[in-house]
C-alpha cells in the first residue's frame, strides 16, 4: 500500500485589475488598471492506494482534495469601482476500483467523485454558491484476437444546486474505441467514437 499527500500555498501580490467607472449622464464607461492585493489559494491532497486479492488483481485508490482560496477584484455595481473579495472552499473525495482480468486479458473498473463548492462574499448582490458536481463511471478494455483491443467507458455527470437552473444538468458520456497493431506492432490503427449518446452539450474535463 502507499499513502501520500501534497500541500501548496500561492499568494499573488499587486495583481492588475481592470476597474470600471461609469458616467450615467453620458453613458460612457472608463476602464482603469489598478493593483489589488488579497489573492491567494491553498491546495492540499491526500491519496491512498493498495493492491489486494489473488495476484494483486484488485487495485483500490482513494483520494481527498481540499482547496481554499480568496479572490479579490474590483467590480462596479453603480458608478464607482468597489473592492470585492470572494472566499471559496472546494472539497473533492474520490475513489477508484479496478480488476485485472486473468492472463492480462484486460481490465474493468469503476470510479466516482463528488466536488463540493462553497463561495461567500460580503459584496452586495452576491449570490452564495453551494454547488455539487457528481461523477460516476465504469470502464473496461479487453484484448481480442489478431492483435486487437476493445475499450469503452460510460460516465454520469450531475451538476446540482447552481443558482442558474440551466447549469443543473445530467449528462451521460459514452466513449468507445477499437485498435489494432500491424507491422509487427510498430504501427497502431485506432478507431474511436466520442459521446455516442450525444448527451454532452458543453466541454468538461472528466
Amino acid at each position: 500500500p502507499s499513502l501520500g499527500g501534497y500541500m501548496s500555498w500561492i499568494v499573488s501580490c499587486n495583481s492588475i485589475s481592470s476597474a470600471r467607472k461609469y458616467n450615467p449622464y453620458t453613458g460612457v464607461s472608463t476602464y482603469i488598471p489598478m493593483n489589488v492585493n488579497g489573492n491567494w489559494r491553498s491546495y492540499s491532497q491526500l491519496y491512498y492506494s493498495i493492491q489486494v486479492g489473488r495476484n494483486n488483481c484488485f487495485n483500490l485508490n482513494g483520494g481527498l482534495n481540499f482547496q481554499y482560496s480568496n479572490s479579490t477584484d474590483y467590480v462596479t455595481l453603480e458608478t464607482e469601482p468597489e473592492r470585492s473579495s470572494v472566499r471559496s472552499i472546494g472539497i473533492t473525495p474520490s475513489a477508484d476500483v479496478s480488476y485485472q482480468l486473468p492472463g492480462d486479458r484486460g481490465t474493468i473498473g469503476v470510479n466516482g467523485s463528488v466536488y463540493f463548492n462553497n463561495a461567500r462574499s460580503e459584496r452586495k448582490n452576491f449570490i452564495p454558491i453551494d454547488s455539487r458536481d457528481y461523477n460516476v463511471g465504469v470502464r473496461g478494455d479487453i484484448k481480442l484476437p489478431w492483435d486487437m483491443q476493445l475499450a469503452s467507458s460510460l460516465r454520469l455527470r450531475m451538476r446540482r444546486n447552481y443558482s442558474d437552473n440551466s447549469m443543473n444538468t445530467t449528462e451521460w458520456l459514452w466513449n468507445a474505441s477499437i485498435e489494432k497493431t500491424v507491422l509487427k506492432k510498430k504501427l497502431m490503427i485506432r478507431l474511436e467514437a466520442v459521446d455516442i449518446l450525444d448527451s454532452v452539450k458543453d466541454i468538461f474535463v472528466f
